[in-house]
């Protein structure tokens, strides 16, 4: 400890009297600590973070699979039930669906985000209320019967200003009166854990909130979400082997509803399986980038003690001389390294931390709150800690083994040795490193812009640019569907007659606004897909107007007319993928299809065909989709498509002063520019390319510092050769040829090298790349 403490505070003397050095040293560090931390935290915070829920490792996610695709689903109500009552690797089952909720508490209503949950919801987590208590079961006995709520700890401190007498207090959520009864812990999420819901409410009272009465009884309409504990001794794969046996069960019991349905458990999560695997792959991506700029700035550090070492060549043999050991040496200038890249590290470990504190205001509107804690922890602290040590050691060793046993005589006469040449080698192979490290990642940047620049240039078949978007939800607002629909006429009538705007219209879903409705149809003549009863088909509700103010072309028939009625026939335009599936070589116009079974009466006649677009993804294949009439296809929740004769910004707006107009008690839960909400498809290259590009500027200008190096030590050690070579006729010229030699061939090795690694690893990002080789 004595010898820990001596090499320590000599270390720290030799590093003050050096600053240039030792500060160039810890800045290298720094960046690439840093940019490895600030990375992983991400990472940590997506996929790593301590899960709220008691005993975790007992907790599983439940969804359900259908043949058809390889996608989860969610469950019915009286499915759930089933599941529960026969299952017995299963201790207890919950189920739960997040919602927008509005909320009255006596003043104004504001959105909140809230979940109808089972009964045994939080007992099944394990979570204790912090106030009152949770639900009965008999508060989800019967539907509609138990007006009760939980809401959360930060709600109650911020909304209700952390009233003692919360308990019993009443509320309007979705316009119904209920009854606080507890209040959940503030640390608590859900098992989805970026989700964090204001209030809770029996799922008995989803009929009530939502208006879709009969709901929970109905086992063919899905919509909730499954998590269990399994029961002592059970494990995961007992628990798959026996609910996949029930649902082929309920297959043969309510083959209507259940035909090809299965079931997968995971242990919980909070990231669904499908998009764990993408995400983890993504942030793998952004690792391996930031890795690699962490060795190049070890390498430039390593160049760089190289250097110091040389120049401290006649100390260390005078040190040897007199009776030090050469493990004496070693730990010594070891002891130094580990000192620049503990210091580097705790700067980097800081500017980590500024970055993720930046993260969260880079997170696009969704509509929804998402609680992403990038902050750092011990998994952060301990990988940055351990990063330090491993580097540390690794780019501090090698140096000092090299420097450990020089030509005592030459050295002692401050002389070359033999030793210096090979230290030459050795740094100019460094460099050789840096350089191509370098070029991966900036041939990485450029992939990613490539990408974008092409996801950009990809026609989505309308035109978004100039159009706001609004959310409008009015079921939970407490709006029947009458009254919902003589509000959405309202609205459209005076959006429309604003001077500022070209044109208004309706729709559920938009194109591209990260959700998507999809309906079985059938088509007399055309047989579904073996196993299955219908064709599966994308579909959007859509008033008179939409195709102008999309700019999608009709290419046959007629807009949908605005004297359209319900109690008229049921007409909808489709796509042209659509139209050439069925009607490949007759046109379309005055045929029909149907939902669910072919039946007198109840088919759908086409009366236009529109150009294709793109639905949910700019990377999707051509697809078939319906376009259905809001006069025949109510419904309370719609997104307004505006389009601006101008800029937008004063659009959003006039948008929100005409909702206040009309009713100023709702809430907007969306109102972005089109283009803004398209564009959050393209996050994850947005920041590939963001890390890859500044990483790659880094690495590069890493590379460029450690080839000056190189060449400036070479010119300081042939100093009399080049003395000599003038003295013998030379010209600066034929001087500065011959120097630059050297690093142009260091540089040359080094992008052959870099262009071999790029053409092996980039492969990996193809799945990340709209169009690009």
């Amino acid at each position: 400890m004595e010898r820990l403490a001596e090499d320590l505070g000599y270390a720290l003397r030799k590093l003050r009297r050096a600053p240039v050095f030792a500060v160039a040293a810890i800045l290298s560090v720094a960046v690439g600590i840093g940019a490895n931390s600030a990375i992983f935290s991400v990472a940590n915070a997506l996929l790593l973070r301590a899960s709220p829920i008691t005993d975790a490792d007992r907790v599983v996610d439940m969804h359900s699979t259908f043949s058809t695709d390889d996608g989860f689903h969610t469950f019915s109500y009286p499915n759930y039930l089933d599941y529960r009552e026969r299952s017995t690797t299963l201790a207890d089952l919950a189920a739960f669906d997040h919602a927008m909720l509005s909320l009255n508490a006596g003043e104004a209503p504001e959105l909140v985000f809230g979940a109808l949950v089972s009964h045994n919801y939080f007992g099944v987590l394990g979570i204790e209320p912090v106030r009152g208590r949770f639900f009965t079961p008999e508060e989800a006995a019967a539907a509609g019967t138990h007006p009760v709520a939980v809401i959360g700890e930060g709600i109650w401190r911020t909304r209700f200003g952390g009233d003692s007498g919360i308990l019993g207090r009443e509320v309007l959520l979705n316009g119904v009166p209920l009854v606080i009864i507890g209040v959940a812990p503030q640390y608590f999420t859900s098992p989805r854990a970026f989700v964090a819901p204001d209030v809770w409410v029996p799922v008995a009272m989803w009929g009530e909130l939502r208006g879709s009465h009969g709901i929970i009884e109905s086992r063919a309409s899905l919509g909730l979400q499954l998590v269990g504990r399994l029961a002592p001794e059970a494990t995961v794969e007992q628990a798959q082997s026996e609910l996949s046996l029930i649902a082929q069960a309920l297959a043969e019991e309510y083959p209507m509803a259940n035909e090809g349905v299965g079931v997968h458990v995971v242990k919980t999560a909070a990231l669904p399986p499908s998009a764990r695997v993408a995400v983890a792959a993504f942030m793998g991506v952004l690792l391996v980038v930031t890795a690699v700029v962490l060795l190049v700035a070890c390498v430039n550090v390593g160049n760089m003690l190289l250097a110091r070492a040389l120049g401290r060549r006649r100390e260390i043999a005078v040190r040897l001389a007199v009776g030090a050991g050469r493990s004496d040496i070693i730990r010594q200038l070891v002891t130094e390294a580990l000192v620049l890249f503990v210091i580097g590290g705790a700067v980097g470990v800081a500017i980590g931390l500024a970055v993720t504190r930046i993260l969260p205001t880079l997170i696009p509107p969704l509509g929804l709150p998402i609680v992403l804690d990038f902050g750092l922890d011990a998994r952060v602290l301990g990988f940055a800690a351990l990063l330090t040590l491993i580097t540390g050691l690794a780019f501090g060793l090698v140096p000092a083994l090299g420097s450990s046993r020089p030509d005592l005589v030459p050295a002692l006469k401050d002389e070359e040795g033999s030793g210096r040449h090979k230290k030459s080698r050795v740094r100019g192979a460094l460099v050789v490193g840096q350089v191509a490290m370098s070029l991966l990642l900036l041939v990485g940047a450029g992939l990613f812009l490539r990408a974008l620049q092409k996801a950009g240039s990809i026609d989505p078949g309308f035109e978004p640019e100039g159009i706001a978007v609004a959310g409008l939800d009015l079921g939970i607002h407490g709006y029947d569907q009458a009254e919902a629909s003589e509000f959405f006429d309202l609205l459209q009538e005076r959006l429309r007659g604003l001077p500022i705007v070209e044109s208004a219209t309706l729709a559920s879903p938009a194109p591209l606004a990260l959700s998507n409705r999809t309906a079985g149809v059938n088509v007399s003549g055309h047989e579904p897909p073996p196993g299955l009863r219908s064709f599966t088909i994308g579909n959007s509700t859509v008033t008179a107007g939409y195709f102008r103010t999309l700019g999608i072309p009709l290419l046959q028939g007629d807009d949908f007319p605005q004297s359209l009625s319900a109690e008229g026939p049921a007409v909808a335009i489709i796509n042209e993928t659509m139209a050439r599936r069925f009607w490949p070589d007759e046109s379309p116009i005055g045929h029909r299809f149907y939902f669910g079974a072919i039946a007198e009466g109840n088919g759908l006649e086409v009366i236009g065909v529109a150009a294709d677009s793109k639905y949910r993804t700019l990377g999707e294949a051509p697809s078939s989709f319906i376009y259905l009439p809001y006069a025949q296809n109510l419904r309370r929740a719609m997104m307004a498509l505006v389009r601006a004769r101008g800029d937008v910004s004063p659009l959003l707006r006039a948008i929100r002063s005409e909702v206040r107009a009309l009713d100023p008690n709702l809430s907007l839960a969306l109102v972005v520019p089109y283009r803004q909400l398209v564009g959050i498809s393209l996050l994850p290259q947005r920041l590939a390319a963001w890390v890859t590009g500044v990483t790659g500027f880094i690495g590069l200008l890493l590379a460029a510092i450690g080839l000056y190096g190189v060449t400036a030590f070479s010119v300081s050690q042939r100093t009399r050769e080049i003395g000599i070579r003038m003295a013998l006729g030379a010209t600066r010229r034929d001087i500065v040829r011959t120097l630059l030699v050297r690093g142009a061939l260091l540089t040359s090795w080094g992008l052959v090298i870099g262009l071999g690694l790029a053409l092996a690893l980039t492969r990996f990002l193809s799945a990340y790349l709209f169009g690009v080789s």
